[in-house]
This record gives C-alpha cells, structure tokens and sequence, in this order.
C-alpha cells in the first residue's frame, strides 16, 4: 500500500462505516414500514372479514325469514286443503243423510217443506216433488228448492261460526 491509500484507509473505513450505518437505517426503516403496512393490511383485511360476515349473517337472516314466511304458508295450504276435505266430508256425509230423511216417506217433513215454499213464494206457488228428495216451488220469476244439498248447505251456513270450533280445537 501507499502512503496515499495509507492516509485514505480512514476516510474509506468512516465512508464504509457510514455506509454500513445508512443500509442499517434503510434496512430498519424498510422493516418498519413492512411491518406497519403488513399491521395495516391486517386491519382492513379484519374490518373486511367483519363486513363480510355481518353482511352473511344479514343475507342468511334474510334468506331464513323468506324460508320461513314459504314454510307457514306452505304449511297453511296443507292446513286449509285438510280443512276443506274435511268439510267436504261432512257435507257429503250430511247431504246424503239428509237425502235419506227426504226418501223415508216422512209426509210430515213433506208438508212442512211445501209449507215453507207457500210463505216464501205465496200461496199460488206450484210444487214439485223431486226425485232425490225434497220440493221445488214456483212462482212467477222465483223459485225455491228444498233438496238435500240445499238444506244441507243451509244447516252449514248456520253453523259456520260453530264449524270453525273444529279447526281451533
């Protein structure tokens, strides 16, 4: 070595030291901001994860109330086609016993029934005995039957108040 490079070794070892303590710096410096970056990137990804699922737990919430309001009224069709089938039933089981009183022969109930078309239409009114029990009058522009399924439907209407007793019990 020369005298030169002798007298520079303490420049270039203060240039190398400064250099060394500067890559230091920027190399911490970078770390710091990595870090600070990594901790920013996990808070958002944390309010982002947050949103998201509040987000979820509102579309299943919605999702689950809509499901819910197709299972009642699925569930009150099946109630009410059980309601009218019964209904059906009962009203096919009455007309006929109705049907059967009519056919008995009962004069009594005969009378009375042509009686009430008298009232109800006058006392001109023709009366037809008819074939599945019962009586049709008539007078001008009206008329009035007395079958099974009338009275039937008629006895039921009464009671309407009382039949849905059936379907609350």
């Amino acid at each position: 070595m020369t005298a030169a490079t002798d007298e520079l070794m303490p420049v270039q070892e203060a240039l190398l030291r400064g250099a060394r303590a500067d890559a230091a710096r920027t190399l911490a410096e970078a770390e710091t901001s990595a870090q600070d970056r990594i901790a920013e990137a996990e808070r958002v990804a944390d309010e982002i994860l947050a949103e998201a699922r509040g987000q979820g737990e509102r579309d299943a919430a919605t999702a689950l109330a809509a499901e819910r309001a197709r299972a009642r009224r699925t569930a009150h069709g099946i109630v009410l086609s059980a309601q009218r089938e019964i209904y059906d039933k009962l009203r096919s089981s009455a007309v006929a016993a109705v049907r059967a009183i009519l056919l008995s022969g009962d004069h009594a109930l005969r009378d009375t029934m042509c009686s009430r078309v008298r009232t109800e239409l006058g006392p001109d009114a023709a009366i037809t005995e008819l074939p599945g029990g019962g009586v049709l009058g008539q007078a001008p522009g009206r008329r009035v039957a007395y079958t099974a399924e009338a009275l039937t439907d008629a006895a039921l209407g009464r009671l309407s108040g009382r039949l849905s007793e059936l379907w609350t019990s």
